[in-house]
């Protein structure tokens, strides 16, 4: 039976809505076109009609890929569903999340969503509820989206992740500190890197005389931090304290026991992020 909110249209007959997409990162668009040039749009795009058009609401990259596949002359039939009814603006931004089947919006995308949901008047415990988020992750993504300009740049760009950003802004104040250290270590490891590039063409040991690309410099927690083997140091404690026959405190005693679990090896990886971690709950795709 066919659906009577299916459609098929034109590329002309559909447009954007002005600042609503959050997506900044579309992915490998190249590839998405060629599939859509070879199977079609399988899976329909989300739209209401205002203004003679269709407003996108769900299917950017795909509006994206059939852009390009146009730019080139090449039609594309557009399979088009339209939402309820009554849709309120707030359930739309909701559904940047819970009707995103392709690509998932990445922290940074997803932080925008949230802060537009706070602008809605939505608290963390709504907002977890309407998205199946935890609380602690809306809260995560909260503090994301408060980074200043320069280090979501540095997200952007790949120097730092998203989860080392947000344990670092929970543990300085200063962000223009942490954006200062970051360009720091970035500068060591670029420094590093021609070091070692000059070292290794002196020694001979260069296969070509072609230049080597060079890489991206990634500031993560061991080159923010130093190469101090943290592991091997807590070895070493654990044995001063047992051949020095140190007391547990009273109230670490639980935090003695699973570090002497990690030490001992008795901990798979399952067991340690149950123990640990609070695993957001997300949407199936």
């Amino acid at each position: 039976m066919k659906r009577k909110d299916l459609f098929i249209v034109d590329f002309s007959e559909v447009t954007l809505v002005d600042g609503f997409n959050v997506r900044y990162d579309y992915g490998d668009i190249d590839s998405l076109a060629e599939s859509i040039k070879e199977n079609g749009v399988k899976v329909p795009i989300r739209a209401y009609r205002e203004n003679k058009k269709y407003q996108i609401v769900d299917g950017h990259r795909r509006f994206k890929a059939i852009e390009l596949l146009e730019s080139k002359g090449i039609k594309v039939q557009i399979p088009l569903i339209t939402e309820e009814k009554n849709t309120s603006e707030d359930q739309r931004v909701v559904d940047l999340l819970l009707t995103n089947g392709g690509k998932r919006l990445n922290p940074l995308e997803e932080a925008e969503v949230i802060n537009r949901l706070v602008g809605f008047g939505y608290n963390d415990t709504k907002i977890a509820k309407k998205t199946s988020f935890s609380n602690t992750y809306v809260a995560n993504l909260k503090l994301l989206h408060s980074a200043n300009p320069d280090l979501k740049t540095m997200i952007k760009e790949g120097k730092i992740s998203s989860t080392f950003a947000i344990k670092l802004m929970r543990e300085h104040d200063s962000q223009e500190e942490i954006v200062e250290q970051i360009r720091a270590t970035i500068e060591d490891s670029e420094r590093q890197t021609e070091q070692d590039n000059i070292q290794a063409k002196e020694k001979g040991n260069e296969k070509n005389s072609a230049k080597p690309e060079p890489k991206q410099a990634t500031v993560t927690a061991k080159t923010f931090f130093g190469s101090t083997n943290s592991f091997s140091e807590l070895k070493k404690a654990f044995s001063v304290a047992e051949r020095e026959m140190l007391p547990v405190k009273p109230e670490k005693a639980i935090l003695h026991e699973f570090v002497e679990q990690i030490l001992s090896n008795r901990l798979k990886m399952e067991k340690i992020v149950e123990l640990i971690f609070e695993t957001p709950q997300h949407h199936e795709d």
